[in-house]
């Protein structure tokens, strides 16, 4: 028995089959293993288990039935927190041993991981070991039960595909590659030095027609040639020079000249645009302002009288101290005022020895001292209010109750408060008297006085105490510009009316209104300022001396000048322009040579490549004519398929049927008969004689008629396979292939899938 065989396999944690309760298949070493039992025991399951351990994957196991992410083969694991382990043990014609474990890791998203004699290896190692490759696996050795037949639904060209890289050359597909990649670097290459000279091209043929626009609007510009006269004989410009610096261009030198034309021809709008932004600022300006240049005399008068305002300020507070008799000595504002000292003192110890008499008090008389001096500032207020006409005189301020003289009912409460008072509280009124007699007769009146004389200070003071520390410089400056220069009040009338302001201000307002000029033309900001700017640099903010004409007679000059540099630079470019376009086409001549002996030489490569791999699938014809034949007896219309292989496909032709593939003809039965002598005929033409020697077909006679079992069973027994692993769920179907194998002579092992299941169910329990 050549090549290897398995003798046992073991799963863990997958499917039905727990993590600690693993199951050990042996198989003893036999030339056939037959998987019995029921739909749904587990059959498939130890298929799934073999194509793991081989293959990596299972390939009708479909991940992407999410509708977003794919499904990893953890899902299958019994425990989804312990790995997947599928162990097997393959026995080699010289009883060489290879212990190969597949690990699904939980902690790496169940990712495989490959062991070989407990050696980490790659896929590849094993395919190489075993000899095999995933496509011999796919075709050559394993039919599963739900992709029996997916290799015949395949599109003709890929059927083909498939059979041609069982046998793969590394060497001519290196080859092949190596040379397409040498084609695309150089296409590459070429593509790029292409694009390099076309630019060349471009960029030139656009500099040669850039001129030549340039020479004909300059030569249209400057129809006669024209003398240098200089526009500005005292200022030094680029363009008004002797010698024009060509090195610029014709735009970059004439760029001041299109800007002065365009000041001069706009210039009288400007004056008004000007004009008018000067009068709105003078309208914008605030009120305050213009009073204070209208009143800057009277402003004057009082800055000079600080003193005499400091003064009346202090007066006033003094003033409404004393009607609330609050009494105090300032000696500085009391000499100003007039006051003498022999009276200062008077009011100095009288307003002492009443805080002497106060410290002296009892705290009731504290408080029945401040209740009179509280209720006589009230009586004081009420009066007040009657003479304003605010309240009633016959009306209690405090109850409302109606009196017919409240003066007398005022004095009736005085006297009788005044029966609770005792001595120390009747000094205090007493020295209150005094005082109050004091400063209304030697002190108030002075302050009155001082008041009254310096009446017209005070009150211009208030009426310009809003603008009196305004600068209006710049407003008399922007007037002036107006030829408006009498704008104030006349300093010898210090009594004025304040609304004869108003009558001035206003007059005012409708003058500079009336000086508005509406623009014909509307200036931008930009061009307002580079007006600006160009009147300043050029004219010294003066009108300017040039006409039109000046300016287009030094345009022309300039023109002259450029016309002989453009015309010999054209003349260059054109030249140049005639070059790139000789090495641009000598260039695609050239390549297009070389891409050509490319596109000979991967076409010959090409075809012979194909030749070969149609000569690898036409290996497979005979066998397959002759399996095909044997499998399926009961076929109407003749015995075997024929496989007819052209340049790109590969097609099944049923006898009597041209060009009509087997797959559209064939009954389900047939077609799984036609999948396994396509695998037959694989495994005879390329299976290696020291590689993977097993077969494995999941359920292969569950559409096939008896005569067709029988038929499959007797070929089986005839192809000298080192080992089969089939399933079934019919009894019978299971008989038939004991007594086949039996009968010639080769080893037999059954596996009852359904008593392990329940087994393995009851262990759980």
């Amino acid at each position: 028995m050549a090549g290897y065989i398995i003798k046992q396999i073991e799963i863990r944690n997958f499917k039905y089959i727990p993590n600690d309760h693993p199951v050990l298949f042996r198989f003893n070493e036999s030339n056939i293993v037959i998987l019995g039992g029921p739909n749904g025991y587990g059959k498939t399951t130890l298929f799934d288990a073999i194509e793991l351990l081989i293959n990596g994957t299972i390939k009708h196991f479909n991940a992407d039935l999410l509708n977003r992410g794919s499904e990893s083969i953890g899902i299958l694991a019994n425990n989804h927190s312990r790995d997947i382990q599928i162990s097997g043990i393959l026995i080699g014609s010289n009883e060489e041993s290879l212990c190969i474990t597949r690990r699904f890791l939980k902690d790496q998203d169940f990712k495989g991981q490959l062991f070989l004699n407990e050696e980490i290896i790659t896929q590849e190692q094993l395919y190489n070991m075993l000899k095999i490759s995933s496509n011999m696996f796919d075709i050559g050795t394993y039919i599963s039960q739900s992709e029996s037949l997916d290799f015949l639904q395949n599109k003709y060209k890929n059927r083909k595909a498939q059979i041609s890289t069982l046998l793969e050359n590394p060497q001519i597909s290196r080859k092949i590659q190596l040379i397409k990649d040498i084609q695309t670097g150089i296409s590459s290459r070429i593509e790029e030095k292409v694009d390099f000279l076309q630019k060349a091209y471009d960029a030139t043929a656009e500099k040669v027609a850039s001129l030549q626009n340039q020479v004909n609007t300059l030569e249209n510009s400057s129809k006669q040639k024209a003398q240098n006269i200089k526009l500005f004989p005292s200022k030094e410009f680029e363009f008004d020079t002797d010698e024009i610096d060509l090195i610029k261009s014709y735009a970059e030198i004439t760029l001041p000249l299109k800007q002065l034309e365009e000041f001069v021809k706009n210039y009288e709008e400007y004056k008004k645009h000007i004009q008018n932004a000067n009068l709105k600022e003078l309208l914008d300006t605030p009120k305050n302002i213009y009073m204070a240049m209208y009143y800057q005399k009277q402003i004057s008068l009082i800055k000079s009288n600080t003193v005499i305002l400091e003064t009346a300020s202090k007066s006033r507070k003094l003033l409404g101290q004393f009607e609330k008799h609050n009494w105090s000595v300032d000696l500085e504002v009391f000499k100003v005022v007039g006051i003498s000292n022999e009276i200062m003192e008077q009011a100095r110890q009288i307003i002492q020895s009443k805080i002497d008499e106060q410290q002296k008090m009892s705290e009731p008389d504290k408080i029945l001292h401040q209740m009179m001096n509280a209720r006589q500032t009230f009586i004081e207020q009420f009066n007040k209010t009657v003479e304003q006409k605010i309240v009633s005189n016959h009306m209690c301020p405090l109850c409302g109750t109606k009196f017919e003289d409240i003066e007398s009912v005022f004095a009736a409460t005085e006297k009788l408060l005044k029966k609770f008072r005792e001595d120390a509280v009747k000094k205090i009124e007493d020295i209150e008297e005094k005082t109050f007699q004091l400063y209304k007769k030697n002190i108030i009146p002075f302050f009155e006085s001082y008041l009254s004389k310096n009446r017209i200070v005070i009150e211009l003071n208030e009426y310009l105490s809003s603008c009196k520390n305004l600068s209006f410089e710049v407003l008399s400056a922007n007037l002036q510009k107006q030829g408006i220069v009498n704008f104030y009040a006349d300093p010898l009338e210090l009594v004025f009316k304040r609304e004869d302001f108003e009558v001035v201000f206003k007059n005012l307002q409708d003058a500079l209104y009336r000086l508005m000029q509406p623009n014909s033309v509307i200036l931008t900001e930009e061009q307002i300022i580079l007006y600006k700017s160009i009147h300043f640099q050029y004219y010294d903010n003066q009108q300017p001396i040039h006409t039109i004409e000046q300016i287009e007679n030094k345009y022309q000059y300039i023109a002259d000048k450029y016309v002989n540099k453009y015309n010999l630079e054209l003349t260059q470019a054109k030249s140049e322009l005639a070059n790139c376009d000789i090495r641009l086409k000598n260039y695609r001549e050239k390549s297009n040579e070389l891409q050509e002996s490319f596109r000979v030489l991967v076409k010959k490569y090409d075809d012979a490549n194909k030749e070969y791999q149609t000569n690898l699938t036409n290996a497979i014809r005979v066998p397959l004519m002759i399996y095909s034949g044997k499998i399926i007896q009961n076929y109407p219309l003749g015995l075997g398929i024929k496989a007819v292989i052209k340049t790109n496909q590969l097609v099944f032709e049923a006898p009597n049927k041209e060009s009509v593939d087997a797959y559209n003809v064939l009954s389900t039965g047939q077609l799984n008969g036609l999948a396994i002598s396509i695998l037959l005929a694989v495994r005879s033409v390329y299976g290696h004689p020291d590689g993977l020697n097993i077969v494995m077909i999941d359920d292969p006679l569950q559409t096939i008629d008896d005569i067709s079992a029988i038929s499959l069973a007797d070929l089986l027994t005839q192809q000298s396979i080192g080992q089969i692993i089939l399933s079934t769920h019919e009894d019978h179907k299971a008989g038939l292939l004991r007594f086949k194998f039996k009968q010639a002579n080769l080893s037999v092992f059954e596996q009852n899938m359904q008593q392990t299941y329940l087994s393995i169910k009851h262990e759980n329990k």
